[in-house]
């Protein structure tokens, strides 16, 4: 049981539920709720099991910073071994792309092109810092335009809104976990804002990507796309942001880093939420 709960650890499930369900977000926005239901089930699976991929890689890579940095994570506390959790990879990596396969060509190339920049950046560009940080967000704001080509073979204004809006709080969260990571991440090299600029210059940073995407969420209720609903439901999520940006600015430490970059995850879920509700109101 300890084996198998360690496996499901890996996997991140929360951050592997939440890039299905943009997914899903965007095949309602584009063809509401008449969904051909293999295709939508399949493009959302085929997110789950890619971020569950890259999750794995990502600890497999980062297994002699984790041991600084997260020793209770299964790899470092020994729950799972490295050559199974390579194994588990390449399961989740075939599950994802063969996912893919059953929705439609484009979003067969799109799902390799996924794993291939997911692999790409914790191999290689994790350690350039804020490039690789550009990267990730865009891989984990991808799955609103998948869902809509999965679907419909087409992305409207909205979609791009929701890209946009994930790609900038992402960043922020990118940025604040290498406050999070800046011990173990020195053992490595990694040229993070943190390392190169410091904790303050990189709670700025990622305070400016957080608020752009605040300043941001009332766009679809601005142009009559969404209405009070919407808007009640993010501007939830917009006072969490805040208030979370107020506290990394007064105390950029690893502790309050670690709490932001934990938290940040309930208010994006929470910008889900207020995404899902547009198409019902």
């Amino acid at each position: 049981m300890k084996k198998i709960i360690g496996f499901l650890k890996l996997i991140r499930p929360i951050n592997c539920l939440m890039m299905a369900l943009a997914v899903f977000i965007g095949e309602i926005i584009v063809a509401g709720l008449n969904l051909p239901l293999d295709k939508s089930f399949f493009a959302m699976m085929t997110a789950f099991f890619l971020t569950g991929a890259a999750m794995v890689l990502n600890d497999i890579v980062d297994y002699n910073v984790d041991l600084i940095n997260e020793p209770q994570r299964p790899l470092p506390s020994g729950v799972v071994k490295i050559p199974e959790a390579k194994y588990y990879y390449i399961l989740l990596s075939i599950l994802g792309v063969a996912s893919a396969f059953f929705v439609n060509i484009l979003a067969f190339m799109i799902a390799i092109l996924y794993w291939f920049l997911s692999a790409l950046y914790d191999l290689k560009l994790k350690k350039t810092g804020l490039l690789g940080n550009i990267v990730v967000s865009a891989s984990v704001a991808i799955p609103f335009i998948y869902g809509g080509l999965a679907i419909s073979m087409a992305i409207n204004v909205l979609l791009l809104f929701f890209f946009t809006v994930a790609f900038l709080a992402n960043t922020g969260r990118e940025i604040t976990k290498g406050i999070v990571d800046i011990e173990g991440d020195k053992v490595k090299d990694y040229k993070t804002v943190a390392i190169r600029y410091g904790p303050k210059n990189a709670a700025l940073l990622a305070t400016l990507f957080y608020l752009t995407a605040v300043i941001l969420s009332p766009f679809p209720y601005i142009i009559g796309i969404a209405n009070i609903p919407y808007l009640i439901v993010v501007s939830v999520a917009d006072i969490l942001f805040v208030y979370l940006t107020i506290r990394l600015l007064k105390d950029p430490t690893r502790m309050t880093a670690r709490f932001v970059k934990n938290r940040v995850l309930i208010a994006m879920l929470l910008a889900l939420i207020s995404f899902l509700i547009i198409p019902f109101f």
